[in-house]
């Protein structure tokens, strides 16, 4: 399996949508995604049914710049870590987005 993502930069409190693709030599395969966001949230899991090889538009926010509260950075990049898995064979991508610090209103 091949697998293709994008993502976007964003300011935190923002969200990005992440896609993908990927190809199967056996088209009737159920296929499950596993996306981790890199910032110690739950991951996102989507089963697709028998010859989907599309990740549909997923979206995440992204509350803070950093995985700690008072990061006083300007902005953080994280991993975006994806593996697609059926009954035979699985593979993994992964993506990275920068996230900036905005001011406090």
């Amino acid at each position: 399996m091949n697998l293709s993502l994008t993502a976007n930069s964003i300011l935190e409190n923002g969200s990005t949508t992440l896609s993908g693709s990927f190809t199967d030599p056996n088209p009737g395969d159920t296929h499950m995604v596993t996306i981790s966001w890199g910032v110690g949230t739950p991951n996102t899991v989507l089963n697709l049914g028998a010859g989907v090889t599309s990740i549909p538009v997923t979206s995440h926010q992204y509350q803070d710049d950093g995985t700690s509260p008072g990061n006083a950075t300007p902005s953080d990049s994280h991993t975006i870590n994806v593996t697609v898995a059926d009954a035979s064979a699985s593979a993994s991508g992964s993506t990275s987005i920068t996230v900036t610090n905005v001011n406090p209103t």
